[in-house]
């Protein structure tokens, strides 16, 4: 009878990610950063997340005063989100409420709860990507539908920009188009305001500097 091979030699030379007591506390520390303080958000029952993205995650809600159905936005991480993506936050936060627009969704209610989880409520757009949107089977043939839908888009963001608002990633994950055909403008988080002063700000350096990344991917 043979015996089973032994491949713990074989992995003798590959530590284990948890061997690492420093890998095992930042693991550690992130998954509480993340889970901690959903349940202080008050006024909302919390349900499923919905989506994430490199800068937030964004969970189904119902506001408990209205029965409303709304969004609920947070850092991807938490309570332990770095000083750059608190700031990145606070100015969606800030332009997306200057922003009144019918196609870019808005702020709600905002805030942070007693653990230091920053937030934000917004409707819950009940709608899809606008890439998938046009190719939908009752879509697809309809060229001048996309044509409308898609001067629409730009009319919006032509608006911000009249504003001072440049969005800076914009792309088909942060366009939704709800029930009515109507494209909503999604996650100002990484937007600039021209009508700051001349100077840079820390920020803004830290997003256009050389080998930095931010946003998600397409």
């Amino acid at each position: 009878m043979n015996a089973e091979p032994n491949n713990s030699s074989a992995n003798a030379d590959q530590p284990l990610w948890y061997a690492d007591s420093e890998v095992l506390a930042g693991e550690f520390r992130t998954y509480l950063g993340r889970s901690r303080g959903l349940n202080e958000i008050q006024g909302y029952e919390i349900g499923e997340q919905i989506s994430r993205g490199g800068q937030g995650r964004v969970f189904a809600a119902i506001d408990q005063r209205t029965a409303a159905e709304v969004a609920v936005k947070v850092l991807t991480d938490g309570v332990f989100g770095s000083g750059l993506s608190r700031e990145r936050f606070e100015r969606e936060i800030e332009i997306a409420t200057d922003l009144k627009h019918p196609c870019i969704v808005e702020i709600l209610n905002h805030g942070v709860t007693g653990s230091g989880l920053m937030y934000l409520v917004m409707p819950r757009i009940n709608g899809v990507q606008i890439d998938l949107w046009a190719k939908t089977p009752r879509n697809a043939g309809r060229v001048e539908s996309i044509i409308e839908l898609f001067v629409t888009l730009c009319e919006t963001i032509q608006f911000a920009h009249q504003l001072g608002i440049i969005h800076r990633d914009l792309k088909p994950a942060n366009v939704l188009v709800d029930n009515n055909d109507r494209p909503q403008i999604l996650d100002f988080g990484l937007a600039k305001s021209f009508i700051d002063s001349g100077q840079t700000s820390r920020l803004d350096q830290s997003i256009t500097q050389e080998s930095h990344f931010v946003g998600s991917m397409p």
